[in-house]
């Protein structure tokens, strides 16, 4: 068994959000542009209490959408599409993909926590002796060569 490299998960995280910009800024942008273009026939207020939904609403989705796409694909098989492109997968101590709400809480409070000392959390790795990030010492994952 061989720990993934800081540089391939960083390029499969790279992978990933690229694939979820996709996911979620096409419905975005056409929501946008109708909820613009059918908000310009109304009042000024009512335009800007449109937009403001209309981004309220895109906000909420892509928050939904990325833990989705995470939690989904770790659970079912360990990988992402980047994970998978590049060879790694997320595990747990008896080599099985996490279960869903592992992987939820991975997603949501994991990468917070890996995130909120200016990143730390996500560089841990590389002087961790498992090469886990905050968010898998937390959730009890590594990632690995698959």
């Amino acid at each position: 068994m061989q720990y993934a490299s800081f540089g391939k998960r960083v390029v499969a995280y790279i992978i990933d959000s690229f694939i979820i910009g996709l996911i979620v800024g096409i419905p975005i942008g056409c929501l946008i542009g109708l909820t613009a273009t059918f908000a310009m026939q109304m009042s000024e207020e009512a335009y800007v209490i449109a937009i403001i939904a209309a981004s309220l609403i895109s906000i909420l989705w892509a928050v939904i959408a990325g833990i989705l796409y995470f939690a989904i694909m770790w659970s079912r098989t360990g990988q992402t599409l980047g994970k998978k492109w590049l060879g790694i997968k997320v595990v747990t101590a008896d080599w099985t993909p996490p279960s869903f709400w592992r992987s939820v809480g991975r997603a949501i409070i994991g990468y917070g926590v890996s995130d909120l000392v200016f990143g730390l959390g996500f560089l841990w790795m590389l002087w961790d002796d498992y090469q886990q990030c905050w968010h898998d010492k937390l959730f009890g994952t590594y990632v690995i060569e698959a």
